[in-house]
């Protein structure tokens, strides 16, 4: 079952699994700071070392990356930027001339700026459209999202004392904090949700604990202006004196650098792309053989190659194997564009492929196993695989792209396998290119499967994720509660338009590191009828 939406990556995780690294196109980790008075962002390497990312700004003053790592830029004339592939274009404009403007996006992508001589809040959507999201305010001079999807504000005031930090939920919007506030400006969170506040005024970062429980964090940096936190929750802060300062956890501050005019910083977001996916399950015969249906997008042709692995698995311990595979490609309209049954020899040409496959690493180990190289258009594919002479047992599906520099990439890969009472689809993220992670949505469907002609869905599916060692990442049974606590995540699901049609099929949001994670695809253990019937898996790269 094809989804056209976003990129998906499902790979299983074996050991002695083939991938290749892809260039970063950036670090993530690097931190970016608007320099006013160098009319430029400069871009700080963890070390500390400094250099000029955008340059032919207009005194920029803020500035924010999206969720998938382009840059915006705020500027002083009341315009903001976004930087793509190097370029600067214009993205909105109409903000109060001058004001220091402050960015902040949300987790669905929508920019929230700070207008703080126009005394209001806008929201953008992301093709430009703009709204009033609050006005009346006295100098908003921070932003910064919580980890629920809250908007916390900090609020300049007319004078020493008269600072407040509201907060915008979704039952509206509350007085956080105000108690001595003298001149608050840049707002962060840490990863555990607490709140740091820097009060330029009294030369003061302060730390509310989520209940709003006040603490002193540090008075070493003076004058401290905007702020935001590492990976290691150091926290970097830009001041008056043109420095930039570095504060540990602890507390303990170190000069980190001195660009011109340092304003709003933010760290570039660690990003991802796929390097193969592939699905592991029970192979039988008819409709419940392994499906895999995959899209290719882009203006180059998408060169891949698609294996269907069987007699090998008993290496990694998978009992009941199938004992020859045989692999099929087609065509959005059905039709069958190659396919292969022992991998040696190309079944469309009757010639050996064994070299090509083995100089791309590629080479099965079993002479039985099947292969298909192919280079492809944009369009949606389907990969099935069977046991040949309709055996039954345990087949895996790979796809891999060996021609990452191309402008085209394999934008999503839908699973479908017929589970056995009480079995489950064992698959996996492989997470080990852009530079660094990537927040994917982990989704598995059953019951709605009976509105597309397919018999005996799976009644009421789970899925758990794990990391290498067998560490629980996350569990969903019903998609519109995220599992471990009562936090509804129905709206942030049905943003990315990946929602399920029926609520006790399932799907989890999740941000992963580079690394291997399996998802497990099951039935809920509860349900007294069968568990027993065909599921799909999809893994969605969000990013």
């Amino acid at each position: 079952m094809n989804s056209p939406k976003r990129l998906l990556l499902i790979a299983l995780v074996l050991a002695g699994a083939s991938f290749w690294p892809v260039q970063m196109h950036a670090a993530a980790g690097d931190l970016y700071v608007a320099a006013s008075g160098a009319n430029a962002v400069t871009k700080f390497t963890p070390s500390g070392s400094g250099s000029g990312a955008v340059t032919g700004l207009t005194n920029p003053n803020s500035l924010a990356f999206d969720a998938k790592g382009t840059l915006y830029v705020g500027q002083f004339n009341g315009t903001i930027v976004k930087i793509v592939n190097g370029a600067i274009t214009p993205f909105a404009s109409g903000f109060t001339n001058p004001s220091n403007l402050i960015l902040a996006f949300d987790k669905y992508g929508y920019l929230f700026v700070a207008d703080f001589e126009g005394d209001a809040i806008t929201k953008i959507a992301p093709d430009g459209t703009k709204t009033l999201f609050a006005s009346g305010l006295d100098g908003p001079a921070g932003l910064a999202f919580d980890p629920f999807g809250n908007l916390f504000v900090a609020v300049h005031g007319s004078g020493a004392g008269t600072g407040v930090i509201y907060k915008y939920a979704s039952t509206g919007r509350t007085t956080f904090a105000s108690a001595g506030l003298q001149n608050p400006q840049g707002l962060a969170f840490d990863a555990g949700g607490n709140l740091y506040l820097a009060d330029t005024g009294s030369s003061t970062i302060y730390k509310y604990i989520p209940n709003g429980i006040r603490s002193v964090f540090t008075t070493q940096v003076s004058n401290p202006r905007q702020m935001a936190f590492d990976s290691a929750g150091n926290l970097f802060v830009s001041d008056g004196a043109f420095t930039l300062s570095k504060v540990t956890p602890s507390g303990t501050r170190t000069d980190f650098g001195h660009p011109s005019g340092p304003y709003q910083l933010a760290f570039e977001p660690p990003l991802s792309q796929p390097l193969n996916i592939s699905t592991l399950l029970k192979v039988q015969t008819g409709d419940n053989a392994l499906f895999g249906g995959f899209i290719t997008s882009g203006t180059d042709p998408k060169k891949v190659v698609i294996r269907a692995i069987g007699p090998s698995l008993s290496n990694f311990g998978v009992a009941g194997p199938l004992q020859d595979t045989t692999l099929e490609l087609r065509a959005p309209n059905g039709s069958v564009i190659a396919s292969n049954d022992n991998w040696k020899m190309n079944d469309q040409t009757h010639q050996s492929q064994e070299a090509a496959i083995r100089a791309l690493g590629l080479a099965p180990t079993d002479d039985r196993e099947s292969v298909i190289m192919a280079e492809l258009g944009s369009a949606g594919f389907t990969a099935i695989v069977r046991g040949k002479n309709d055996t039954v047992g345990a087949g895996l599906l790979e796809i891999y792209d060996v021609n990452q520099a191309a402008n085209s990439k394999l934008a999503n890969i839908s699973t479908r396998g017929y589970l056995p009472d009480g079995g489950n689809i064992t698959a996996g993220v492989i997470i080990g290119a852009g530079n660094g992670a990537a927040k994917v949505l982990v989704r598995v469907l059953g019951p709605s499967l009976a509105a597309f002609g397919i018999g005996e869905p799976l009644e009421d599916p789970v899925v758990d994720i794990r990391d290498s060692n067998g560490t629980r990442i996350a569990f969903n049974d019903d998609w519109k509660v995220r599992e471990g606590n009562i936090i509804l995540q129905q709206d942030e699901i049905e943003a990315t338009g990946l929602q399920p049609s029926n609520d006790t099929e399932c799907a989890v949001i999740v941000t992963l590191p580079v690394g291997n994670f399996t998802a497990i695809a099951g039935s809920f253990a509860g349900t007294a009828t069968d568990r027993s019937g065909v599921a799909v898996i999809e893994v969605y790269n969000l990013r």
